[in-house]
C-alpha cells in the first residue's frame, strides 16, 4: 500500500464487511467500502492483497467484484492469499501475482495502471 500511496495512487479498501482489516505487519486500515455497496468498474485496477478470512473465496460477492474489473479491462493484481481470488482468472494483459509482493511487483502493477486499460485482453 505503501508503494501505491507514494506513487500518487489513492488506495482504497473493499472488504466484506465495513471495519477495519489489519495487515502482514500490524498495521490496520480502515475499510472504505463493502463488496456490496461498491463496483469494480468505478476503480482504475482492482489489488487482492490477501488477509482474507477463510470463507472468503465461497463469497460470490468478492470473485464477482474482480471478474468485473478483469471483464472491464483493468489492472487485476494479488498477492499471498489473495492470490485464490483471482486464480480462474486467464494468465493475461494485465493480471498479475506475487506471493510476496516486492517494489519491482508494485512498480509492474504501477505501469499497467498507468495503461488504464487493457484492450488486447480476450475477455
Amino acid at each position: 500500500m505503501k508503494e501505491f500511496e507514494k506513487a500518487g495512487t489513492r488506495p482504497e479498501i473493499v472488504s466484506d464487511k465495513q471495519g477495519f482489516v489489519k495487515g502482514d505487519d500490524g498495521t490496520e486500515m480502515e475499510v472504505s467500502h463493502t463488496f456490496l455497496t461498491a463496483d469494480s468498474v468505478l476503480f482504475d485496477a482492482v489489488y487482492a492483497a490477501g488477509g482474507l478470512s477463510t470463507d472468503m473465496k465461497a463469497k460470490k460477492e468478492a470473485v464477482y467484484f474482480i471478474n468485473e474489473a478483469f471483464g472491464h479491462f483493468k489492472t487485476v493484481g494479488a498477492s499471498h492469499d489473495g492470490i485464490d481470488l483471482i486464480a480462474d482468472l486467464p494468465a493475461d494483459t494485465g493480471v498479475m501475482t506475487e506471493a510476496s509482493p516486492s517494489k519491482d511487483f508494485a512498480d509492474t502493477f504501477l505501469n499497467a495502471l498507468a495503461e488504464h486499460r487493457h484492450w488486447n485482453r480476450q475477455v
